[in-house]
């Protein structure tokens, strides 16, 4: 079945690995890197047009250079498309010396440029700027084109194949060029109409690459050089880290979990879960994805070290140092957007906890703010939601630290052995004595709350009969008592 499916063998080493000048064969760059990126990319985009919301206001995207350049390099890259297409059907059925994979991917071509056609059709007519599936399609079709291109001009000029077709050649010359200005193009985003513009849509009018890379911060820093920053200067947002929206989304959760009906234990740890667990998790994920990437350099150089005594092909010297590069760059990448992502949760927990408690004070009772005074309040907002906001900060790295310890372990004992033991005693013994500490600060934390909480309770009860103090003449033992508690805490 393969060998019907193929011309030649899908994966070879002789022919990738064991050679002075490697590639891979035309079965794998059909279905790999041609017809596997097209498949993804039809499957994720049939699923995003279809929860692509309606407009509800006909406010198209307007006509720039560069949407019709987007659309002019697609449309062409179709029409390319189709005429290979023609050119394989005709030497299928003709000639039979063609592959049914290469028949597969130049189908798959002309169905998915048609579908991006379609798509940035579509989006500037619902006013959709970027977007994301459209952008990462672009990264990796044109990683894909960059091997393929190579591939291309080495049958040619390298090893003078005679079985590659002519227009398979031109068709490639002609074709991958394009292929990357649509990379290139898909880093800027379309413009909107002056008139339908908000601010609370500004971050997601940022391209993808642009958001990963966060290079849409560069026109904030080139402003900071010529004059200080203001409030109007930075009107970056994102409808996400408004209050309202965080409240609202957070008020939703918390009043479900109040039903006693049906959650006789009130939980405000599932009730903020339930309310921004799509942030959290994707900070996980990429703490995981930046942890396993972290341990990749270090493999890669013992295979650095073993090809400068060992190893006489050349390329695989620039290729070790290349994936050594690329693991670190990714890595990098990761963990700026896993500590921008919690950074933004960590924040949206900020926003819902003290608007929920804005909101009860002001629909406190008298009898209950003889209860809770003000100072327990106060002590409330400054002290117990920044604890919150810094256990968000640390949650995501607490879990994957036990990933990150078991692989570094196992990677330990395959170099060596039994010596990893010692580090491993080392951190049981360290986690209970850090785990004491840690008590004992919490709870001198703790007193020193208790203290604070009495000291502005007693400053509250000053400033409300201050004229009775001044009455009786009693501003001396008031202020003792003040500077009292004051070296108490």
């Amino acid at each position: 079945m393969i060998e019907k499916f193929c011309s030649n063998k899908f994966w070879d080493l002789n022919q990738t690995w064991y050679t002075q000048v490697p590639q891979f064969s035309s079965c794998f760059e059909d279905t790999i890197l041609v017809s596997l990126p097209c498949l993804l990319f039809c499957f994720i985009l049939c699923l995003h047009l279809y929860l692509l919301e309606k407009p509800v206001s006909h406010n198209p995207l307007p006509w720039t250079w560069l949407s019709i350049c987007k659309i002019v390099s697609s449309l062409y890259l179709l029409i390319a498309s189709c005429v290979f297409c023609a050119i394989i059907i005709y030497e299928t059925y003709f000639s039979h010396n063609v592959s049914y994979s290469s028949l597969l991917s130049s189908c798959l071509r002309v169905a998915t440029f048609f579908l991006i056609l379609l798509t940035m059709w579509r989006h500037r007519v619902v006013g959709v700027t970027t977007s994301v599936t459209l952008s990462i399609f672009w990264i990796i079709f044109s990683l894909c084109s960059i091997i393929l291109y190579r591939s291309a001009f080495i049958k040619v000029f390298i090893f003078n194949s005679e079985s590659t077709l002519e227009a398979n050649f031109i068709f490639t010359v002609v074709f991958y060029p394009v292929v990357f200005l649509q990379f290139v193009l898909s880093i800027f985003p379309d413009k909107r109409r002056f008139s339908v513009l908000q601010e609370s849509k500004v971050m997601e009018d940022v391209s993808f690459l642009a958001s990963v890379t966060f290079m849409w911060f560069l026109k904030f820093i080139y402003i900071s050089r010529k004059k200080l920053l203001s409030v109007e200067d930075l009107y970056f947002s994102t409808i996400h880290m408004t209050a309202k929206t965080v409240y609202s989304s957070f008020e939703k959760q918390w009043k479900y979990y109040l039903l006693p009906e049906k959650h006789p234990e009130i939980s405000l740890l599932w009730a903020f879960l339930k309310a921004f667990w799509p942030w959290l998790v994707a900070v996980v994920f990429l703490w995981i994805i930046f942890d396993v990437a972290l341990l990749i350099p270090p493999l890669l150089l013992d295979r650095v070290i073993d090809f400068s005594t060992n190893d006489f092909y050349s390329w695989r010297g620039y290729f070790y140092a290349f994936l050594i590069f690329l693991a670190d760059f990714l890595a990098k990448i990761l963990s700026n957007c896993a500590v921008h992502l919690v950074s933004i949760s960590c924040i949206q927990l900020q926003s819902a906890l003290l608007g929920s408690l804005f909101r009860k004070n002001l629909h406190m009772s008298t009898a209950a703010r003889k209860e809770y005074n003000s100072g327990t309040l106060m002590s409330l907002v400054t002290v117990d939601v920044k604890r919150v906001q810094w256990f968000t900060l640390q949650f995501s790295v607490l879990l994957t630290v036990p990933l990150k310890i078991v692989l570094i372990t196992y990677i330990m004992w395959q170099y060596i052995g039994v010596s990893t033991l010692s580090g491993v005693a080392v951190m049981l013994v360290l986690f209970p004595a850090s785990y004491y500490v840690s008590r004992v600060g919490w709870k001198f934390s703790d007193k020193q709350m208790e203290v604070k909480d009495h000291r502005l309770k007693l400053m509250n009860e000053i400033l409300n009969g201050i004229k009775i103090l001044k009455l009786y003449a009693w501003e001396i033992p008031f202020a003792g008592r003040v500077s009292k508690q004051e070296w108490m805490n």
